[in-house]
């Protein structure tokens, strides 16, 4: 009767996760903050674009506009458009259970931390999985290819030369589809003090649990920014991993990434003696202007962060 009840239960479950070209009635590049609002009610307490519904957490990353606006998120729509839907199941789900066809999807495995990557760019739909079941961690819901019209032309040249990058190191090993040595962990662009503490508390305790891998920090600074503040926040984020107990400061490598449309963070594992992450920057330097005006107090402001909390 128990293993009845949990399958009628992964039934019910099925339909949330199996939507394409969006989610739940949301849609990359279309839906709305507001129209998010009305469909998932309130963001979770302290989080601004979080939500914790009953079966599944959801994480959503907006447009905070067009190409050439400061802050752009590689596509041309208007602030406060969705640009991508993160859903992470609550209960146990492996991919099998969603009836997908993966001869449909581009497979890309890390051996590093054991999770697999399904992605079907045609749809705009991908799965990241873990273990021998393939249980989904999270599910991703982008743009299709047929609204690839609506990339930036930076954002564009950025993807082209990772595609590029990608093929010629498959290249590189004769047709063995083997990954790279490293994977992108985690990348972010809010600076909020909790919000960022949070990326880094994740990274930290990873090079805890894995003493023979390295941290790599790449920070990239903003088209519209302040001279000198990727470098200086590459060194306050080293800073923080150093003394947040998960290794020590020469485990921890920053990167000067280039330029992007804004002031953007990634964070990488990679085993020792193995190559760096190469950086993928997405405007040119001469494009770079700095902020009029507010400098001074941003660089007080960003010197604080980001801070230990008291224990």
């Amino acid at each position: 009767m128990k293993k009845h009840a949990i399958s009628f239960c992964l039934l019910l479950l099925i339909p949330l996760f199996t939507y394409v070209g969006g989610w739940r009635g949301i849609v990359p590049l279309r839906s709305t903050r507001e129209e998010v609002a009305r469909i998932l009610g309130p963001p979770a307490p302290g989080l601004r674009d979080q939500y914790e519904l009953e079966r599944e957490s959801v994480f959503i990353i907006y447009s905070d506009g067009k190409c050439g606006a400061p802050g752009n998120a590689g596509w041309d729509v208007p602030p406060g458009t969705v640009v991508e839907i993160r859903v992470t199941p609550k209960t146990r789900l492996k991919l099998s259970q969603l009836g997908v066809d993966k001869d449909k999807y581009r497979k890309e495995e890390n051996r590093l931390s054991g999770g697999t990557f399904y992605t079907d760019f045609e749809r705009g739909v991908g799965y990241s999985v873990s273990g021998e079941d393939e249980v989904v961690n999270t599910i991703f819901y982008m743009p299709t290819a047929g609204q690839e019209s609506l990339r930036c032309a930076e954002a564009a040249a950025g993807r082209a030369r990772s595609e590029a990058e990608r093929e010629g190191y498959l290249a590189g090993l004769g047709g063995r589809q083997e990954e790279r040595p490293y994977r992108l962990l985690d990348q972010y662009s809010d600076f909020g003090s909790d919000e960022e503490r949070a990326h880094l508390d994740n990274l930290a305790a990873l090079l805890k649990e894995q003493p023979d891998v390295l941290g790599y920090v790449v920070v990239y600074g903003g088209r519209y920014g302040c001279r000198g503040e990727a470098q200086a926040h590459a060194l306050r984020v080293k800073s923080y991993l150093a003394r947040a107990g998960g290794a020590g400061a020469e485990r921890v490598v920053t990167v000067d990434g280039g330029y992007r449309q804004k002031l953007t963070v990634e964070l990488y594992l990679v085993p020792r003696g193995a190559p760096a992450p190469t950086p993928s920057p997405s405007v040119a330097a001469s494009e770079v202007r700095e902020r009029e005006g507010g400098c001074a107090e941003e660089r007080k402001r960003r010197a604080s962060q980001p801070r230990r909390p008291k224990r």
